[in-house]
């Protein structure tokens, strides 16, 4: 795959169809990771109107993908956001619309593995894990800043919530509720202090006060420090 991919900033736009239609295929960790890093000069290639409509929704299989290709897939979308961000209206369109769903997958598919992601020939490190997790939980939340600065308050305020009230079984649960936590905590300062002090310093404080499971209560007392520090206010 490598040699193939010798000339691959000098390929012509019926080429990069094939790589796409090829990725949309693809097992091979080598191949789909040498398909992300040339994702921008594809995009530049086939233009943004196309690009929207070709490479976006490949990207969806990433979620099938296995744990190689999906970890590689979390550090290079660093830089994808970026890009987003940069084309303005329509690329917070795609963060919105197309990799939150791919980021909510990931965590699902975490949650509730198939044998089909892990198959047993396959180790997977204990460091591997969290730094999967560590970079998982980074890119939500950066694109959770990004569409907070894009007037996405409210909405991305709801979602939590909804993240928090959904009922599932315990473990699953409380999975919900201590990433929910860690988003409005680290994320206090992009809503601002008067939306922090009217909203989620109340829902902190019931986490804290009520019957909940022993971890919620730890998670939520370590984010108030963080909260607390960040915007300076009492609690």
């Amino acid at each position: 795959y490598k040699k193939n991919y010798k000339n691959a900033n000098n390929e012509t736009y019926q080429q990069i169809l094939g790589r796409v239609k090829q990725f949309m295929n693809s097992n091979d960790d080598n191949f789909n990771k040498i398909f992300l890093d040339h994702f921008t000069y594809y995009w530049d290639v086939l233009g943004k109107k196309n690009a929207e409509n070709i490479i976006i929704p490949v990207l969806s299989k990433i979620t099938e993908d296995k744990f190689g290709t999906r970890i590689y897939f979390l550090r290079k979308l660093k830089n994808f956001l970026e890009f987003f961000e940069q084309l303005g209206e329509e690329g917070i369109d795609i963060i919105k619309n197309n990799i939150l769903n791919i980021i909510e997958q990931l965590y699902r598919n975490k949650l509730i593995p198939e044998k089909k992601f892990l198959p047993k020939k396959i180790i997977i490190t204990e460091e591997e894990k969290k730094e999967y997790d560590e970079l998982l939980f980074e890119r939500l939340l950066q694109c959770c800043k990004i569409l907070i600065k894009f007037q996405f308050k409210e909405e991305l305020f709801k979602n939590i919530l909804e993240l928090i009230n959904i009922k599932e079984n315990d473990s699953i649960s409380i999975f919900k509720k201590i990433l929910s936590i860690k988003l409005l905590s680290n994320l206090s300062a992009d809503f601002g202090e008067e939306f922090t002090k009217k909203n989620i310093l109340s829902i902190l404080d019931e986490f804290l006060t009520k019957n909940e499971d022993i971890k919620i209560k730890e998670e939520t007392a370590m984010s108030l420090i963080i909260l607390v520090q960040k915007l300076k206010i009492d609690f």
